[in-house]
């Protein structure tokens, strides 16, 4: 049971499936590389997220809301969810979090550590194909400043 704002008790019950999706049995490297690429501000923009406090300390991030609740379909998260980890790793903090995400394009699988309705559970996606191409660094050449044109 819980209160609502002192006032009344509710029972707490799992999210209800709106339908049932094929599941996603895995990744591909090279959407994973191409979502990295577009920037971690362009994948928190597809899923609202927000801090979930238990006693006052921080367990992870609940899902709010899924900007295209198509993209989702069949990944097995729902909106309540509360992400713990991914691959092991804390998210806390946005530098945490960074981290995790671009270390995505590398990693052998996808492991999502979350709570449903308090209970913990775990997703497991392989991130299969090959590893995409470095972006090429710039050369020292192309680095150095060009001298100024002077003026007559």
């Amino acid at each position: 049971m819980v209160e609502s704002a002192g006032l009344e008790q509710a029972e707490v019950t799992a999210p209800v499936l709106e339908s049932v999706d094929t599941p996603i049995t895995e990744l591909e490297r090279a959407k994973v590389a191409a979502t990295i690429d577009d920037g971690f501000g362009a994948f928190l923009q597809r899923v609202e997220v927000e801090a979930s406090l238990k006693e006052g300390r921080f367990e992870g991030f609940r899902i709010v809301r899924f900007a295209a609740p198509e993209d989702w379909r069949g990944v097995g998260l729902l909106v309540g969810d509360v992400i713990t980890s991914i691959n092991d790793q804390p998210i806390e903090r946005p530098e945490q979090a960074h981290a995790v995400f671009v270390s995505l394009r590398t990693a052998k699988a996808l492991e999502v550590s979350y709570l449903r309705v308090g209970k913990p559970m775990r997703l497991s996606l392989p991130i299969v194909g090959e590893l995409p191409p470095e972006p090429p660094e710039p050369s020292p050449a192309a680095a150095q400043p060009k001298p100024a044109d002077k003026a007559p």
